[in-house]
C-alpha cells in the first residue's frame, strides 16, 4: 500500500460493523479473533484473518489495532513500523503536509521551509533559495536576483545593487559607480557624468569655457556671455566694466580702445548719443545741458548761444518761442510777462513794443485797438 498517495486504513470498529460511540466497551481481541505482532495489523475481522506488515508512513502497535499515520513533518519509509519512534522528523529543508506519509518533500526552488509541517514559503522578491532551503538568501549587493528560485547574477559595470535587492540599477547620472555593490558617489563640483557606463570609470573633468559649480552635475554648462570661468568648479563671475565675454569663453577680453561696455556684457559697444566715454572701462556719462553728442564720442561739444540741447543730447536746436536760450547750459528760460520771442536763435526775450499787447510769449505782438 502507498501511504504517500494519502492511503488510510479503516478504524478496526468500522470493520467489525461497531458504532464508533460505543466501541470504547468492546473487546477488539475477542471480537476479531485474531491478534497480530507489533509492526502488523489485522486486515479484516472474522474473514481472512490476515496479518499485514505496516505500510509505509505508518506504525502499527498490533493486536487488533489499526495503522496509525506518523505526524505531518514525519515520514517512515519502510513497511512494519511499530512505534511512533519509528517516524523519523523530516531534515531541514523537507517539509511532509499530511500525515502518514512515506517521505518527505524538498523544499522547491524559490521557496523556505522554515517548520517541516507547514506548506512551502514564497522568497520575497530579492531574495532566493535554490532548494532545500529552511530559509531564503538575501540577494547579495552587487548582483541581481530576477527570480528567487535562480542563483544571483553580477551586476554589469555602470550599474548598482545593494543588498536583498532584485535588480540591479543603472549608475544615476551626476554619479560614479566604480563599485557595483555600492552606493554611487556624487561627482565633485568641476566635474560631471550621465550615469550609466557612463559612471563607471568615473566623472569627467569639465573643459575650459565650461563649469559645474556643485555636486552631482549631470553635464557642465558652457561658460555664460559676459562671464569668467577660469575655476571649473565654481560659479562664473560677471565681467567688469570695459571688459567682455562671448558663450562659452574661459575669461572676459578688454574692449577695444574707443567702444564701451558694462559689467557683465556679451560684446562692446561705441559710446552711445548724447554721451560722452571719456576712457576705456569707464560708464558712459550723460552730456549735460547745452551740450550734446551725435555717438561715438569721447566727450560732449557745446551747443551755440540760442540753441538748447535736444531731449536726447544728440544734437542742438533752435531756441523755442517764448523762450531766451542765451546761455544753453542753462537751457531754455522763459520770457517774462510782457516779452516775447519767436521760434529761433534767442538769446534773449524782446520787450512788447508800445501801442501793442503781447498776449502770448511766443506770438507776435498785437496792436492795441483804438480808445
Amino acid at each position: 500500500m502507498d501511504a504517500a498517495a494519502g492511503w488510510a486504513p479503516a478504524p478496526r470498529r468500522a470493520l467489525l460493523g461497531v458504532d464508533a460511540t460505543s466501541a470504547a466497551a468492546v473487546d477488539m481481541t475477542t471480537n476479531c479473533g485474531y491478534t497480530c505482532p507489533a509492526g502488523s495489523y489485522l486486515s479484516a475481522c472474522n474473514t481472512t484473518q490476515q496479518c499485514e506488515s505496516c505500510p509505509a508512513g505508518y506504525y502499527c502497535p498490533g493486536a487488533c489495532e489499526a495503522p496509525v499515520a506518523c505526524a505531518a513533518g514525519t515520514a517512515l519509509p519502510e513497511y512494519g513500523g511499530s512505534h511512533a519512534s519509528n517516524c523519523s522528523a523530516c531534515a531541514a529543508g523537507y517539509y511532509s503536509l499530511d500525515a502518514g506519509r512515506a517521505s518527505c518533500a524538498k523544499c522547491p526552488a524559490g521557496y523556505s521551509c522554515a517548520a517541516a509541517d507547514a506548506a512551502p514559503q514564497t522568497c520575497s522578491p530579492g531574495s532566493y533559495a535554490l532548494g532545500a532551503n529552511t530559509a531564503c538568501v538575501a540577494c547579495p549587493a552587487g548582483h541581481f536576483c530576477s527570480s528567487t528560485g535562480n542563483a544571483p547574477a553580477l551586476c554589469s559595470n555602470g550599474s548598482y545593487s545593494l543588498s536583498n535587492w532584485a535588480y540591479c540599477v543603472a549608475c544615476p547620472a551626476g554619479h560614479f559607480c566604480p563599485n557595483t555593490a555600492a552606493i554611487p558617489s556624487e561627482c565633485p563640483p568641476g566635474s560631471a557624468s550621465l550615469g550609466g557606463s557612463d559612471g563607471a570609470s568615473g566623472c569627467a573633468a569639465c573643459a575650459s569655457g565650461t563649469y559645474a559649480n556643485a555636486s552631482a552635475m549631470t553635464t557642465c554648462r558652457a561658460c555664460p556671455a559676459g562671464a569668467s570661468c577660469a575655476d571649473v568648479s565654481a560659479s562664473p563671475v560677471e565681467c567688469g566694466n570695459g571688459t567682455y565675454s562671448e558663450l562659452g569663453a574661459a575669461s572676459c577680453a578688454n574692449c577695444a580702445a574707443g567702444a564701451t561696455s558694462a559689467a557683465g556684457a556679451a560684446a562692446c559697444d561705441t559710446c552711445p548719443v548724447g554721451y560722452a566715454c571719456p576712457g576705456r572701462g569707464r560708464d558712459p556719462t550723460r552730456c549735460a545741458e547745452g551740450s550734446h553728442s551725435p555717438g561715438g564720442a569721447t566727450e560732449c561739444a557745446a551747443c551755440d548761444a540760442g540753441t538748447v540741447s535736444s531731449t536726447d543730447r544728440d544734437r542742438c536746436v533752435a531756441c523755442p518761442g517764448g523762450y531766451q536760450c542765451g546761455d544753453p547750459t542753462r537751457g531754455a528760460v522763459k520770457c517774462a510777462d510782457g516779452y516775447w520771442t519767436l521760434n529761433g536763435t534767442n538769446t534773449e526775450c524782446d520787450l512788447c513794443p508800445r501801442g501793442h499787447f503781447c498776449a502770448s510769449a511766443y506770438g507776435v505782438p498785437q496792436t492795441c485797438p483804438s480808445g
